[in-house]
């Protein structure tokens, strides 16, 4: 059975991506939104089916899919184990599979939407579920966020440009083209105009799926201290990983190495030896000189993370690294998505992360 994670297909671009690879496929929620799935493997290298198998989801998603597709019938059992992983009454999930909902399931057989049939019983920021975006029905089957929790924040935030841009297509399509401009007149202005600056020749989509992920990523800095930064915008969070000198993931390895006290990877290579990171297990210079570099095809998994940051002694600075990792890899997708879309195939990477800092310190200085 085929895992369908967006509702769009894949999106085409002028080559493949060069540190994820040309397997690494680039989905949408909607025109101003990555699909969720797509920045889970970004960011974690995990995809959103790994992720529910982890949470012991799999089996049920397997089974609601069955279900609302017809090609099985759910046994009163199933239908009672179900109800009680979404925290619903069983005599709701029969609704799933009798209602309009369902018929509209059958129809995409997607599993951005069956993945959330819990809260789709009912309906997301004023509209039947089958019509809301993939971050949307994440938010809901997160259920309460906490904005204590920065996960919680990129999804709510994510969910919100998915919600702004279902209401500017019912617009359009009822004709008020007017309303609908309005909408995301803020959003849109000047965007296209500041990325040709940047990097002549990129797509339109391009700019508008990278304006509205560091616009994200600018609300999760000022949540979580950003505004608090004597230094000002310059010295971000953000604009630390993206400074040219290093890729993102070199960045990191900087604060790694800070933290374990080598001046560089060859000390680390003997300091993680010493501490027997991987029981059994060196982890070579090469193979940190080739993550810290993000040379092709050489992304660091998230698992070769927590075995090397396992290593550091400090449990606050252990959180820190672990959350910068997260960072340094979704600005290395960035950089590696902006290249391989753009038809100017010299673009460098110190170019594509320039021409990100600069923007996002546009965008974190009006926002």
């Amino acid at each position: 059975m085929t895992f369908l994670t967006s509702r769009f297909p894949p999106l085409q671009l002028a080559r493949p991506l060069e540190s994820f690879g040309a397997s690494f496929s680039v989905e949408l929620s909607s025109s101003l939104a990555f699909a969720p799935d797509t920045v889970l493997r970004a960011t974690t290298g995990h995809s959103l089916r790994t992720l529910m198998r982890r949470h012991g989801w799999d089996a049920l998603i397997k089974q609601l899919q069955y279900g609302a597709t017809g090609k099985h019938s759910l046994s009163s059992t199933s239908k009672r184990v179900i109800a009680g992983r979404l925290g619903l009454h069983p005599d709701r999930i029969g609704c799933i599979f009798t209602d309009d909902l369902s018929k509209e399931i059958r129809r995409k057989e997607s599993m951005a939407f069956v993945a959330q049939i819990g809260k789709a019983l009912d309906e997301v920021a004023g509209r039947p579920a089958a019509d809301a975006g993939e971050w949307e029905l994440l938010e809901a089957g997160l259920g309460p966020l906490s904005e204590d929790n920065p996960i919680h924040v990129f999804v709510r935030e994510m969910a919100k440009v998915d919600a702004l841009i279902a209401e500017v297509t019912a617009l359009s399509q009822q004709g008020r083209a007017v309303e609908a401009e309005g909408k995301v007149s803020h959003l849109l202005k000047g965007v296209i105009g500041a990325w040709e600056v940047l990097v002549p020749g990129i797509p339109r989509r391009t700019c508008l799926l990278l304006d509205s992920t560091l616009r994200t990523l600018g609300t999760l800095e000022r949540a979580f201290k950003g505004s608090k930064n004597t230094q000002g915008p310059s010295a971000t969070a953000v604009l630390a990983l993206l400074d040219s000198s290093r890729k993102p993931l070199g960045h990191w390895f900087d604060e790694l190495r800070r933290a374990v006290k080598c001046r560089d990877n060859l000390a680390l290579e003997k300091y993680l030896s010493r501490t027997a990171v991987i029981p059994g297990k060196t982890i070579s210079h090469d193979r940190l000189k080739a993550w810290a570099s993000v040379q092709p095809k050489s992304v660091m998994p998230y698992a070769a993370m927590e075995a090397v940051v396992a290593a550091v002694p400090d449990a606050s600075k252990r959180a820190y690294l672990q959350s910068r990792f997260l960072l340094a890899r979704g600005l290395t997708f960035l950089a590696d998505f902006l290249r391989s879309s753009t038809e100017q195939s010299g673009l460098s990477w110190q170019a594509a992360q320039f021409a990100l800092a600069e923007r996002y310190k546009k965008l974190f200085i009006n926002s």
